[in-house]
């Protein structure tokens, strides 16, 4: 899945994990698994110094059935900034010395003046489950942090008009009437280091 070419998201929300089992049980016993490994980096791990941080944006190495994927991206929704990249167990070398890997994801970060070594400031494990379902694109995930604790969220995204807000699925899913939305998995993974 390339976030990039996925439909606009009309739902973002985080659910307990009573939610996300009961959700996985009754709507996606039979969809496709997703699970995957993200490494972070940034030029701190104290989210207030971090220079891409502060411009809200993540740098992130996929780790996904041997495959990796370098990812920048900045914004959200229709606003969104993104490049991505495949790369190397070589290329990650250059992590090693403070720099990113030669290509387009390194050309984006330069256009923003981004200076100072980079670091990697966390790793996160990601369990996804997503199948097309009445009205669009449905995933459930849990992401685990480096302090042990595990984050769920759902997404609903469409192409679909009219389904606003993604009142359909909400109701189909049946999720509270008020939203709770979720953070970028970005902010979470500062507030899960805890640096002070």
């Amino acid at each position: 899945m390339i976030e990039a070419i996925r439909p606009p998201r009309e739902i973002r929300e985080r659910i307990d994990e009573e939610t996300y089992l009961r959700l996985k049980n009754a709507h996606f016993a039979d969809a496709q698994e997703y699970i995957a490994d993200y490494r972070y980096f940034d030029t701190s791990a104290k989210g207030g110094e971090a220079a891409l941080n502060k411009i809200g944006a993540r740098l992130r190495v996929q780790s996904h059935e041997g495959k990796l994927m370098l990812e920048f991206k900045r914004g959200s929704g229709k606003k969104t900034d993104e490049v991505s990249q495949e790369i190397t167990e070589a290329d990650m070398g250059s992590f090693s010395r403070g720099a990113i890997p030669p290509g387009p994801v390194a050309d984006k970060v330069a256009t923003f003046g981004i200076t100072g070594s980079l670091i990697e400031i966390g790793t996160t494990h990601c369990v996804s489950y997503w199948k097309e379902m009445t009205g669009g694109n449905y995933e459930i995930e849990g992401v685990t942090y480096p302090d042990g604790q595990t984050m769920y969220q759902i997404e609903f995204r469409s192409e679909t008009k009219g389904i606003k807000n993604g009142g359909l699925a909400r109701r189909l899913l049946g999720l509270p009437a008020t939203p709770n939305k979720a953070t970028s998995k970005r902010v979470e993974l500062f507030n899960h280091l805890k640096v002070k």
